[in-house]
């Protein structure tokens, strides 16, 4: 497979960025002749109301046409957007005063019309954000659908194919949350991402990304290589992630868990962690599993145990999406029981012999009673009839209780780092305050905003 570099900005987004700067200056040509034109050069309108409604019509409308001189990829300009708009409502504010000093115009100052002119242009604005990636012309963009397989050349950092790596998974990822996959060669690397029309991620709501690398790359070089293409992107905002091929690495406080559960292997659990296994089956537990038929029970758990959390929850689309569209691997759900009634939930991905728990979640009062013990022994069996080398319990902070019941299992953890080619303003996961803030928000209003904050906490 032929593997090529394309350039950013291809010509038609030249000759659309010169017809976008033609019609902006066009279309202030004609607000500032309505606006300093004599009163009874124009029609006059004499309700208040709508003299507003003119205003806010006029000013979003240069506010849409001046965003279209950015071009069509949200990303290049996203962060400007704000100076855009303080040019944009300053100049309003100049027109606005000047015309009151214009004898014949007759105009007195009004702050509602500027209100009306900053309210335009920041909708404008808006609107322009949001059907921008739509019509995003980035020679990057495409759909991708095959492997890159070993005979490209290169190979996964780590040399382990893992959940990230299936080419599924940017589709799913673009098709639920309406973001656009990208893929990327420069440097001897391959990067398959997602646009957000933020930044680029690799990738959103995983823990790691579909990374390539040249083979002949050394482990000391793929970092370097990695932020040497983030120093040069043409993308102002990116951010890779990818599991250290370095196992011994301590600088990342993120890990991945893992268990070697191959069949040449046999598992042989600790008398403490057997002794809590066998508690959980005295208890009653008992497992089902299955597909898409299981999504309501999964999806009550994973909503009722992030209510606890005070997080907020990916929408049902997405666990969706993925029952339904992935392939090259398993798929799967598993509810944790307990006199006829769901208690625990799991939703577990597989691709290429790395078989992971993605999300998992066991009701409080039912943790107590070793629940999840006997979920992860029939996943981690399952795994093996699976024929899989590798079961991974999915991400964790050094170090948490989460680490420390993974430890249990006989694993070993691999760091996970990611590299931002700028520093998030506000980061939730680390500030506690924002957390903090949301818990306080009733239940009425999370439920109409949770999957969107969701959506954009990954």
């Amino acid at each position: 497979m032929r593997l090529q570099f394309m350039n950013f900005y291809p010509a038609k987004s030249k000759m659309h960025s010169k017809i976008s700067i033609f019609l902006l200056i066009s279309f202030l040509i004609f607000i500032l002749f309505l606006s300093f034109s004599p009163e009874s050069g124009y029609p006059t309108i004499s309700n208040p109301v709508t003299t507003h409604t003119a205003h806010f019509i006029l000013f979003a409308g240069l506010g849409y046409i001046a965003a279209l001189t950015f071009g069509t990829c949200p990303v290049r300009w996203y962060k400007t957007r704000f100076w855009l708009f303080l040019v944009l409502f300053t100049l309003a504010y100049w027109i606005e005063f000047l015309k009151s000093y214009i004898v014949f115009n007759n105009q007195a100052f009004s702050y509602k019309d500027v209100l009306a002119n900053g309210t335009g242009i920041a909708i404008g604005i808006f609107f322009r954000i949001q059907t921008s990636s739509k019509n995003c012309h980035c020679a990057f963009s495409s759909s991708l659908t095959h492997p890159i397989g070993t005979k490209s050349g290169y190979h996964p950092i780590g040399g382990i194919e893992l959940i990230g790596n299936n080419p599924c998974i940017p589709n799913i990822i673009g098709q639920t949350f309406h973001w656009k996959p990208v893929s990327i060669q420069k440097n001897g690397l391959v990067i398959r991402a997602i646009c957000t029309g933020k930044e680029i991620v690799s990738l959103p709501h995983l823990s790691y990304g579909n990374i390539w690398i040249q083979k002949s790359t050394t482990v000391q070089s793929v970092e370097d290589r990695l932020s040497g293409y983030m120093d040069h992107s043409p993308f102002p905002s990116i951010e890779l992630r990818y599991l250290s091929p370095d196992s011994s690495s301590g600088s990342s406080e993120k890990i991945i868990t893992c268990k070697n559960v191959e069949h040449k292997n046999p598992i042989h659990f600790r008398s403490n962690l057997r002794r809590k296994i066998n508690k959980a089956k005295n208890n009653g537990f008992y497992i089902e599993s299955g597909g898409l038929e299981l999504l309501d029970e999964f999806y009550k758990i994973y909503t009722a145990h992030l209510r606890t959390l005070g997080s907020a929850s990916l929408s049902r689309k997405w666990f969706r999406e993925l029952l339904t569209h992935y392939t090259g691997g398993f798929c799967g759900i598993f509810l944790l029981k307990k006199n006829r009634h769901t208690v625990g939930a799991a939703l577990n991905l597989e691709y290429h012999g790395f078989y992971e728990n993605c999300y998992v979640a066991v009701l409080k009062p039912f943790q107590q009673d070793y629940g999840s013990y006997a979920l992860f022994e029939i996943m981690i069996q399952h795994a093996r009839q699976l024929n899989c080398q590798i079961f991974s319990f999915g991400r964790s902070i050094k170090g948490s209780g989460v680490h420390q019941f993974k430890r249990q299992w006989d694993t070993f953890d691999i760091p996970l780092i990611w590299l931002r080619s700028d520093k998030l303003s506000i980061n939730p996961r680390k500030h506690r305050w924002v957390l903090g803030i949301w818990k306080k928000v009733p239940y009425f209003i999370k439920k109409l905003v949770n999957h969107y904050i969701a959506k954009w906490i990954y």
